[in-house]
């Protein structure tokens, strides 16, 4: 039997396909277009979880979409319609909004009807679509759940708890008490992309101090166990008021010079939402005495606050998957038909993000030949890489399957020494051309990570930003960031022996079984799917040698 899960149909699109209750494969949408963020109905994705299950569109049984826009179109109008005398033109704009949205979603229905004509459609709520997406491929048996992001249908914030193969809301927030809100807001303050760059805020927040946290505990308020509210004189209907702008100035132009006003308010801003969500986590063990936590939705792409979740919280173990936005839900749509609906038996572990697609020698032969690009064929190009790489050059790192979620995870990753202090700069200058702000992440091989880290378990999907070893920091200078800290990647040898033996190699040739990673793209774009991808990607940048599978390229 073959479940597909759709997501993030108003940005991020993704799709995902099971077959009895096992993952065979998982994308977003933007790798194929070639658009950052793409929305809409992910054909491309779908064609291509097809190809992969070696499947027609007739063998599908069940097709799960990660949310139920019309009981989200109803309530949000209901809501929008008791506002319209208070905030008329901000109502009539959303209302318009949404029903396009629902639109959308009728027009794609409809589509989906005639394409699959044996397949049953279910609509799921967002956020146990978020739940599902971590928990049913979990290691837990059972578990609470916190889903914290900017809004599904009218819920923003979600607590509950997981057994087995069964998902249960104990309490939600709703709208227009978001965190995700409050957090994209003062992003656009900030002068940067909303729903884009987020991330930057986060590193940003590094720079500066928390002068104005107890401004941001009136603005963002705990007003109950395992609930908060934002006021409404600084924060009213998803934009920021009057009042917010006499209290903060005037918003940051983009690309401007970024003061030190800028900086602590990223760094209260940061503060802030780690006080809820510590809050929020810790009243969520009390009720439901579980060690275990799942953490999803958007706002779990905050690497920062997840570090210091388990010295905030009581949780022993915490699991993120590696797409924990909104391009992740489609695969908890997919599970919680599976398992919930269908009630079939867990099985399935998701312990590696590896599940895009693949590129063989044959298909990269072809690219290099018809380009008449120079290459030369390595018989171990893990061990070539380390040697490069110690020789001070910028590795591109095309292999395997491509990373499912946001993060290069070692299939699709430019790679540097980072033993070196002035490779971040290097790096930054020649390949990726972004805020000098920004810190880059460090993989290290899993069995040795303790010995450079301050780290609690294994991390495969980079989402956990650790201390660095105070003794291990001039090891590694190219990785630290400003706060003594890094975004860490644990590389095992059963699910990535490629990249661990390259790791592994680079180790003992430098003493530091760690080597810089940043995604194989440049700024604006999805990170490189294709060979076609990487090589504009290389010829284009500074980086100086380029792996696709067992192949060569060099300038």
């Amino acid at each position: 039997m073959y479940i597909l899960g759709i997501g993030g149909i108003s940005h991020d699109g993704s799709a995902c396909i099971l077959e009895d209750g096992n993952l065979l494969a998982a994308a977003e949408e933007e790798r194929f277009t070639r658009v950052k963020h793409q929305g809409g109905y992910p054909k491309k994705v779908i064609e291509y979880c097809l190809k992969k299950a070696g499947i027609s569109k007739r063998d599908i049984s069940y097709i799960g979409i990660y949310m139920d826009y019309r009981k989200r179109l109803f309530k949000k109008l209901g809501f929008h319609g008791a506002m319209m005398f208070k905030k008329t033109v901000t109502a009539i704009s959303r209302t318009v909004h949404e029903t396009e949205i629902l639109g959308n979603i009728l027009i794609m229905e409809r589509e989906l009807k005639r394409a699959f004509p044996n397949a049953k459609i279910h609509f799921i709520d967002h956020h146990i679509c978020h739940a599902a997406s971590a928990f049913f491929v979990s290691p837990f048996n059972d578990a609470a759940i916190l889903i914290a992001d900017n809004l599904g249908e009218l819920a923003t914030t979600f607590l509950g708890i997981g057994q087995d193969a069964k998902i249960s809301k104990l309490s939600e927030v709703r709208y227009p008490n978001s965190l995700g809100v409050f957090y994209s807001l003062i992003t656009g303050f900030l002068g940067f992309t909303v729903g884009d760059a987020e991330y930057k805020v986060m590193g940003l927040a590094s720079y500066g101090k928390p002068e104005y946290l107890d401004s941001f505990r009136e603005i963002l308020t705990i007003n109950g166990p395992g609930s908060f509210e934002l006021n409404a004189k600084y924060i009213s209907y998803g934009k920021l008021t009057k009042k917010f702008y006499k209290r903060f100035g005037y918003p940051r132009v983009p690309e401007s010079e970024i003061s030190e006003h800028h900086k602590n308010l990223a760094a209260s801003l940061q503060a802030r939402l780690e006080e809820v969500i510590f809050e929020l986590a810790s009243h969520l063990y009390g009720v439901t005495k579980k060690d275990n936590l799942i953490y999803g939705g958007g706002i779990a792409l905050n690497s920062v606050l997840n570090g210091k979740l388990f010295k905030n919280t009581p949780y022993k173990k915490i699991y993120i998957q590696p797409a924990p936005g909104d391009n992740g839900a489609s695969m908890g749509s997919a599970y919680y038909i599976y398992h919930q609906i269908l009630e079939g038996g867990r099985t399935f572990e998701l312990d590696h993000p590896y599940w895009g697609p693949e590129y063989y020698d044959n298909e990269i032969l072809y690219e290099l030949n018809k380009n008449k690009m120079k290459y030369e064929i390595c018989e171990s190009s893990s061990t070539r890489a380390a040697e490069l790489i110690r020789q001070g050059k910028i590795v591109g790192w095309f292999q395997g399957r491509m990373e499912w979620g946001p993060r290069a995870l070692g299939n699709r990753s430019i790679l540097a020494d980072p033993t070196r202090a002035d490779m971040q700069d290097i790096v930054n200058k020649f390949v990726k051309h972004r805020e000098d702000f920004r810190p880059f992440a460090p993989s290290v091989l899993e069995e040795r990570a303790s010995e450079y880290f301050e780290i609690s378990q294994p991390d495969p999907f980079m989402l956990f930003v650790v201390d660095v070893l105070p003794e291990k920091k001039n090891s590694i200078p190219a990785v630290v960031h400003v706060d003594g800290s890094a975004r860490v990647q644990t590389v095992n040898k059963d699910t990535n022996p490629r990249y661990w033996e390259l790791i592994n190699e680079f180790g003992r040739l430098s003493g530091v079984p760690v080597v810089l990673n940043t995604s194989f793209n440049v700024r604006g774009e999805p990170i490189v799917m294709t060979p076609r991808d990487a090589l504009r990607c290389f010829y284009s940048t500074g980086m100086d040698y380029l792996f696709l599978g067992n192949y060569l390229v060099s300038k």
